[in-house]
């Protein structure tokens, strides 16, 4: 795994049982790629964050997922914050032996809750900076609330299950 400029987790991850991995319908999100060397050739998927790379290896190795993929197509939603319809890519869609099949949204603990007000903030002691940050975590839970609504919706249109999967799970 290597960080990116800001910190964060970001590359490859080489599949070990590509037999299993969905290629992408659309593969608009460009998140899955055939490597070809020496041996012969190889699939990867690129994960956008440690947690997106614990939750891959997770889904190619384990033994009781009979297949998974990334980002497979767009659900349609409403971005509140333009009103006009988007594409959400859910971050991954596994599928067990015993038939249930998940779609599965990776995103950090504190990006699944309203994010709070910090201590003190009033108009008085409010700084532009930390306005600003509060605004933008307010507009980033709104998007992803709407996205996870659609999927939700989708998911129940046709038996399928929606979670979210946080770095409690994903130890």
């Amino acid at each position: 795994m290597r960080k990116n400029k800001k910190g964060s987790h970001k590359g490859w991850y080489l599949l070990k049982y590509p037999e299993k991995f969905v290629k992408p319908k659309d593969n608009y999100m460009k998140s899955f790629r055939d490597i070809s060397d020496s041996e012969g050739i190889k699939f990867a998927v690129e994960y956008k964050s440690g947690l997106e790379y614990k939750a891959f290896k997770y889904a190619d190795c384990n033994p009781s997922i009979i297949s998974w993929s990334v980002e497979p197509f767009g659900i349609k939603y409403i971005k509140p914050t333009d009103g006009k319809y988007h594409r959400y890519y859910i971050d991954l869609v596994v599928k067990f032996k015993n038939e249930k099949t998940f779609f599965i949204e990776v995103k950090p603990y504190s990006q699944t809750f309203a994010p709070r007000k910090p201590s003190g903030f009033s108009k008085q002691k409010a700084t532009p900076k930390g306005i600003n940050r509060y605004k933008n975590e307010c507009m980033t839970y709104l998007v992803n609330t709407a996205k996870w609504d659609a999927a939700k919706n989708y998911c129940k249109q046709y038996g399928y299950t929606f979670i979210t999967l946080t770095e409690r799970e994903l130890k």
